[in-house]
């Protein structure tokens, strides 16, 4: 089989995905314009079901809710995904503003490092502006925004588990 929207023209990436969460549901613009390959990179983890049931792993209040690592998945089944997973080289912009809302992907010391880790914009970080791939931006589910803010934590991680129930694709 062949890797889902890997040879997408950047014109056909302008999609929406529903993203349920046990705390609600978001839905999320993707933003190719902005960072065409993690577009690409998130749709098709979200495709292959990859994200269904990876926990929100790191909660900063007024910042950051951060999920999308498989290593602690519900399910530990091997993913169809799996074979896709990959770094990516940084797509930053100076000009995309990491404000509430705003999607983006997480990455380690090495700015080319992103492949599954995202994290919703609780609030404003001027500081991570041209220095994180942003891709997408919350156009419905703000509430859930608030709910990550209200969870009781053990440092920066949830007391109670957060996790990714499904994410889907909208039919455009």
């Amino acid at each position: 089989k062949r890797e889902p929207f890997a040879d997408t023209p950047v014109s056909q990436l302008h999609r929406t995905v529903t993203m349920k969460t046990t705390l609600g549901t978001i839905r999320i613009r993707m933003e190719p314009d902005w960072a065409p390959n993690h577009v690409r990179n998130f749709l098709m983890l979200s495709e292959t079901g990859w994200y269904n049931g990876t926990p929100f792993h790191r909660v900063v209040k007024g910042f950051v809710a951060q999920g999308g690592t498989g290593d602690s998945r519900t399910n530990d089944a091997e993913q169809p995904g799996d074979r896709w997973v990959h770094s990516l080289r940084d797509e930053f912009r100076d000009d995309v503003k990491h404000e509430r809302g705003i999607v983006s992907m997480a990455h380690g010391d090495d700015p080319d490092s992103a492949s599954t880790s995202f994290f919703l914009m609780l609030g404003a970080s001027p500081h991570l502006d041209g220095k994180y791939s942003a891709f997408g931006r919350v156009i419905e589910g703000m509430d859930v925004l608030d709910a990550f803010d209200k969870l009781e934590l053990n440092g920066e991680t949830p007391v109670n588990r957060v996790e990714v129930i499904s994410v889907t694709i909208d039919r455009e």
